[in-house]
C-alpha cells in the first residue's frame, strides 16, 4: 500500500481569474516579441494563476495530513496530527449563484458537491480531504478512508452549547 493519499480539491481560484490568467499568459506571449523580460513576467504570472491547485495529503503511516496548495509541483502547507479528528463523515454543500434580469427576476443556479472530512469530537473542526460530486461516491470513499485511517464513520451532528441553546429559545 502507498505511504500518502493525495487528493485533490479543485482549483486555488475561481474561474473568473483563471480566464484572465490565460489572457496575461496570451499576452505575454505578444508583448515577449516587443520587450522580452515584460512579455515573460506577464507568462509567468498567468502560469501562477492558472496552475494553482489545493489538496489535501494523508500520510497513513504517520497518522498526520497536510491541506496545501501546489504550485508546479511545489507543495505549501503544514503537516498536523490526525489525533485530534477521530471521526470521518461526508457533508453536503450547495455552491450557486444568483441571476437577476432586469425585470427584476431571479433565478438561481447551483450544485450539490459532497465533501469527505475529519470530524473532531464536537464536530466543530474538520478538515476536507475529498470532494465528489455524487453522495454514493462520497460515502464509498469515506468508508475506505475510515478502514485505512482506522476511524468511525458518523453522520454529522456537531454538539450545541447551553449558551447557544438559551440564546435560541430567547429568539423563539
Amino acid at each position: 500500500m502507498k505511504k500518502y493519499i493525495d487528493n485533490n480539491l479543485g482549483l486555488v481560484f475561481p474561474q473568473p481569474v483563471l480566464i484572465g490568467g490565460v489572457i496575461f499568459i496570451v499576452m505575454g506571449l505578444l508583448v515577449m516579441f516587443e520587450i522580452w523580460y515584460f512579455g515573460i513576467l506577464m507568462m509567468v504570472l498567468g502560469l501562477y494563476v492558472v496552475l494553482g491547485v489545493n489538496g489535501a495529503r494523508i500520510d497513513v503511516e504517520g497518522r498526520r495530513f497536510k491541506s496545501y496548495s501546489k504550485w508546479l509541483w511545489i507543495r505549501s502547507g503544514q503537516w498536523k496530527s490526525m489525533d485530534p479528528y477521530p471521526y470521518v463523515s461526508v457533508l453536503g454543500k450547495q455552491i450557486g449563484l444568483t441571476l437577476a434580469s432586469r425585470g427584476n427576476r431571479t433565478m438561481d443556479v447551483g450544485e450539490i458537491t459532497y465533501t469527505v472530512c475529519l470530524l473532531s469530537s464536537t464536530h466543530r473542526a474538520k478538515v476536507i480531504i475529498r470532494a465528489e460530486d455524487t453522495r454514493r461516491a462520497a460515502e464509498k470513499y469515506a468508508v475506505y478512508i475510515a478502514e485505512r485511517l482506522g476511524k468511525e464513520v458518523v453522520q454529522y451532528a456537531p454538539e450545541i452549547s447551553v449558551q447557544t441553546r438559551e440564546r435560541n429559545m430567547r429568539r423563539r
